[in-house]
């Protein structure tokens, strides 16, 4: 038998490997390019166009690996903490952040990347591994893990400009998809590489029998369970699954020994899960923001949102209960290939089932465990579309799988058209912009310089999004999800500065947050907060600061003030 090496046919199958990881990932990067060369004179690009909130969320647990911290604190409020969470991920970027004096941009998009990178190549070693034997279907299961996503397109003019709120997913869930993962977030790119690391080590470890692999399963939920803990239900409940089913199909033979391999990766697992319980415990401002709801839509949203693939899936599921998978086993071995691992495909079907599972389980964060389940739909997609396009003449079957390929692309095509055409007219999907005016950012790095690492600030709260990260301090709020009763303090920000509060009553508001600084636009024009009876009417400050602010620093846009107790 020919080495792969020289075979033409391995040869050309790495090949389009290769491709398509290069055109995702240059697709991926296409908004952050534009958003760096084409940043406005004076102004500065945040470093993302999508879910801008969590960006800064993430650039402030950044900045303080950077300054030294191992433990991080909450950076959106003032309240009271006992600064016990840690994260991994983001301490070794922290550190190479330290070492290279690298931007916190700049780390995060070369982990983006390169976790981009580690994870689609991990996808087609994982496809390779379970579809030995038939090509075709683990390239378009390739093409779609890659490139595809579902029908939000037919949607499209009601989430051209915002997130479509009962749409199908493909509008507005990254972590939903593989390829709008790695373009959003190098936090969900590296957490699903543990997801799927941790299962195809407990397979591997299943069919040698070999110790390391649960070890190595193990240790990839560890981390995992630092650094994105709720994806550790996904993982568990998956491998669960799979477990129970075999059992009862086997009737308990010979399941003993898995089972304990199982318990060797959970146990290696928990540590770091049962220390998130103890944070949820003992750290209040945790637990708060642990409870912020982001629950499921009804499961009719993800069968839209996954369109194609998930209809391909279920395909899969039917011919495989026909015996499809036996034929093409039988055609493998005739060929000279290796057949399907043992029970592989009983576990990706497990695998795609309780994905869609465990996101109604009753917890607040529900939707959030829904990652990684695009994996195993897009191997099923293509077990289907093979299939689907074996029954066309020999000619017209790669053709067939190409334009089904193709076919589940447009929805991610326009997500980010949307965030180019953001990019042009500075928005975004919520209220923040993607780039910031240089008197803004002089707020930051002016705080930044000139107060100590303690030191806490209060603003308008949606420019305080962005000071945690750029500053590395806290603010009182700037955050919808990380800041415990977000709504309620922006209201009471907003009717703080109203014209018609008195000035003692704005007095008390300001010593009643815990900041020592407050920043506060120049003109007010522009700063709008709707009330009941219509809108707010913020109050001049610039001309004649009251007594108990002392004036540290002022731009043509922004005045900085010492808070006087």
């Amino acid at each position: 038998m020919r080495s792969s090496q020289s075979d033409p046919a391995a040869q050309g199958e790495r090949r389009l490997v290769f491709t398509l990881i290069a055109l995702t990932l240059l697709a991926v990067c296409l908004p952050y390019l534009l958003g760096y060369f084409s940043t406005p004179p004076g102004a500065f690009f945040v470093g993302t166009v999508y879910n801008i909130d969590d960006y800064c969320n993430y650039l402030s647990w950044l900045r303080q690996m950077a300054d030294g911290h191992f433990f991080l604190r909450n950076l959106f409020t003032t309240e009271p903490q006992h600064a016990l969470q840690f994260n991994l991920f983001f301490w070794v970027l922290g550190r190479v952040m330290a070492l290279t004096h690298s931007s916190a941009q700049l780390v995060l998009q070369m982990a983006r990347v390169g976790g981009g990178v580690a994870l689609l190549w991990l996808i087609s070693r994982f496809y390779r591994h379970c579809l030995p034997g038939d090509r075709n279907a683990r390239l378009t299961a390739f093409g779609f893990a890659c490139l595809g996503s579902g029908f939000g397109w037919v949607q499209w003019l009601h989430w051209q400009d915002k997130n479509l709120p009962g749409g199908p997913v493909d509008a507005w869930q990254p972590e939903a998809y593989t390829f709008l993962s790695i373009y959003a977030s190098a936090l969900m790119t590296v957490s699903t590489v543990f997801i799927l690391g941790a299962l195809y080590a407990l397979l591997l470890g299943e069919e040698t029998g070999k110790w390391k692999y649960p070890v190595i399963a193990g240790i990839c939920g560890g981390i995992l369970g630092n650094i994105h803990s709720y994806d550790v239900l996904h993982l568990a409940a998956a491998w669960g699954l799979f477990l129970v089913v075999w059992t009862i199909r086997s009737r308990g033979q010979g399941m003993a020994i898995r089972w304990v391999r199982a318990c060797v990766a959970l146990a290696l697992t928990l540590p770091t899960t049962g220390y998130v319980l103890y944070l949820l415990k003992h750290e209040a401002v945790f637990a708060q923001r642990a409870a912020v709801p982001t629950l499921s839509p009804e499961i009719w949203h993800y069968f839209l949102g996954y369109g194609l693939v998930f209809l391909l899936a279920i395909g899969a599921v039917w011919v495989e209960g026909r015996g499809y998978r036996e034929e093409t086993q039988n055609e493998a071995k005739k060929a000279g290939a290796s057949p399907a691992p043992t029970g592989v495909m009983l576990f990706v079907v497990c695998w795609a089932v309780v994905g869609l599972g465990v996101i109604y389980l009753p917890f607040a964060f529900q939707r959030k465990m829904l990652m990684g389940e695009h994996i195993p739909l897009c191997l099923l997609a293509g077990i289907g579309a093979s299939w689907l396009a074996g029954r066309a003449a020999p000619q017209a079957r790669v053709w067939i799988l190409s334009l089904l390929v193709v076919a589940s692309v447009p929805s991610n095509l326009l997500f980010l058209v949307r965030d180019i055409n953001h990019l042009q007219n500075n928005k975004s999907e919520t209220h923040l912009t993607p780039f910031l005016p240089g008197p803004q950012v002089d707020v930051y790095h002016w705080i930044r310089a000139n107060t100590p690492l303690t030191a806490a600030v209060v603003g308008p709260p949606s420019l305080c999004t962005y000071l945690p990260g750029e500053a590395g301090r806290a603010v009182w709020a700037g955050h919808w999800g990380e800041t415990p009763q977000y709504a309620s303090k922006e209201k009471e920000f907003a009717d703080a500065f109203d014209t018609r509060t008195s000035d003692s009553d704005r007095r008390e508001f300001l010593l009643s947050t815990g900041a020592g600084y407050f920043f506060y636009p120049n003109n007010v024009s522009k700063l709008i907060f709707k009330r009941q009876d219509g809108l707010h009417q913020f109050v001049e400050l610039t001309a004649a600061p009251p007594a108990y602010l002392r004036e540290v620093h002022k731009n043509e846009m922004f005045t900085i003030y010492a808070i006087r107790p």
